[in-house]
């Protein structure tokens, strides 16, 4: 797929912003999160061999996008905190980068909401945090003690056994390497924002991504209308998807893009129980 050249919007400039609480103004009414839900499935892990554990999945938190959303990204985490998963993966767009209402936060505001976890915790970067500016949010994200994985590859213990964490470039605005995938011995998760890049990637694997909201604004009985530009199809937008032996899973994610606005295509919160593939 050819990539777009990347581009930075006149809203791409780096903090400080106007007003870096997050406050929306004249927009606020009009901003409003909708009730997220919780989305979880089960998945069997090539290579894994010990007890079921649990990845809690965040994706396109958009931190801004909605009136007040620093208290409901508190919230979100205290929910997630009471499940006690073994790790958090962030699916990237953590950044708003909507061109009017405000809502401005800084990296380094949203990363230190998040290391408010205490499981294992690691992200890839989204085409939003890219226009905000990859450095200023990779430096923020990495000072908070979260793993960034551009194009490489952590270990996060669970019980004592290594399981490889392997982040993918974004697919639009990144050079993402599917050579990573595979690489190591043992258990192995992928992210990466965009899920169009499960087509490039081997059989067995198991993608976590994000990036088309299910589509943010869905009219019932519809396929989906409209979502940004990836190479998943639209029938893909949300969900556990097997394609041959890889395993794709698109969250719908929790913030907005472009405008402020869900329509049955609720916020949610991923959890993946990943079980030995013997036990599948």
């Amino acid at each position: 797929m050819a990539r777009r050249p990347v581009t930075r919007s006149a809203w791409g400039a780096r903090a400080p912003f106007a007003d870096p609480s997050g406050a929306k103004g004249f927009w606020a009414p009009f901003s409003r999160a909708p009730a997220h839900r919780h989305v979880g499935y089960r998945v069997p892990l090539a290579g894994w061999h010990g007890r079921d554990f649990s990845v809690a999945f965040l994706s396109d938190l958009h931190l801004g996008s909605h009136t007040d959303d620093r208290r409901r990204l508190s919230a979100i985490l205290a929910e997630v905190e009471a499940m006690q998963p073994d790790m958090v993966l962030l699916g990237g767009d953590h950044m708003n980068m909507m061109s009017f209402g405000g809502g401005r936060i800084p990296p380094e505001t949203i990363a230190a909401e998040l290391k408010t976890l205490s499981a294992p915790m690691a992200t890839v970067l989204g085409n939003h945090d890219w226009e905000y500016g990859l450095d200023a949010v990779a430096d923020a994200f990495e000072a908070a003690g979260i793993s960034v994985l551009e194009n490489r590859a952590v270990e996060i213990p669970v019980d004592g056994a290594a399981v490889r964490i392997v982040g993918l470039a974004d697919d639009v605005h990144g050079e993402p390497q599917p050579a990573l995938v595979g690489a190591g011995a043992g258990a192995e998760i992928v992210v990466s924002h965009d899920p169009g890049v499960i087509q490039d990637l081997p059989d067995g694997c198991v993608l976590l991504s994000g990036h088309v909201h299910a589509g943010q604004i869905r009219i019932p009985g519809l396929p989906v209308l409209h979502m940004p530009p990836s190479r998943i199809p639209r029938a893909m937008a949300h969900g556990h998807h097997r394609i041959g032996r890889r395993h794709l899973i698109v969250s719908a994610g929790l913030g907005c893009s472009t405008i402020p606005l869900r329509l049955f295509a609720p916020p949610e919160v991923v959890t993946v129980t990943f079980v030995a593939e013997t036990a599948a």
